[in-house]
């Protein structure tokens, strides 16, 4: 279900993310719901995929492979979405409920991003200019089709939902059995 908060209605960042995170605490609550997730936007979802130049920090650069600056699809995430789409962790670690406003701005990239960037090293750890943050690396993810599942790999970092908020976001749910019967309860608390 996509959400989209007004901003007369939500002004401040703080009350979206409070608004987004009651709604996936809800909708995890509900019976016959295995997992919940937020995303900016879903994999194949060519218009909502945003794609921003990202500045590697260090080896590719120095070396002067060209490889340091080129262009990311973004995508927001909170800490279960690569678990429920079954997206495997290559290196580092996943999102958590660590990674919010308190703590440095981290990312993920997928293994191709990670490899055009620092070709053979390993990324963790690092750092990268995105979106006009710096952003330290804390993992790297399996590639997964973007904009166009036909094409080649393309370049994706992903941030955490609570160092990134954005006033629209799409609430995924995994059900046991038919979803339909959800839809109403979610719609209910969801649509404002």
């Amino acid at each position: 279900m996509n959400v989209s908060l007004s901003e007369k209605t939500y002004p401040a960042a703080e009350q979206r993310q409070r608004f987004f995170q009651e709604a996936l605490r809800r909708t995890e609550g509900l019976a016959g719901v295995r997992s919940a997730a937020l995303a900016s936007n879903l994999p194949v979802d060519q218009e909502a995929t945003p794609v921003l130049p990202v500045k590697a920090d260090g080896a590719a650069e120095a070396a002067g492979s060209g490889a340091c600056l080129t262009k990311a699809a973004l995508r927001v995430v909170s800490p279960g979405y690569l678990r429920m789409l079954s997206i495997p962790l290559e290196r580092g670690r996943m999102f958590g409920e660590q990674d919010d406003a308190r703590v440095e701005n981290v990312a993920l990239m997928n293994a191709s991003l990670a490899r055009r960037l620092w070709e053979e090293q390993d990324p963790v750890g690092r750092r990268i200019e995105y979106n006009g943050q710096r952003l330290m690396v804390v993992g790297v993810v399996r590639d997964v089709a973007i904009r166009n599942p036909l094409e080649g790999p393309e370049y994706e970092v992903l941030l955490p939902f609570a160092q990134a908020l954005m006033a629209s976001m799409t609430l995924i749910a995994h059900t046991a059995a038919d979803p339909a019967p959800l839809v109403a309860a979610v719609r209910g608390w969801c649509i404002r």
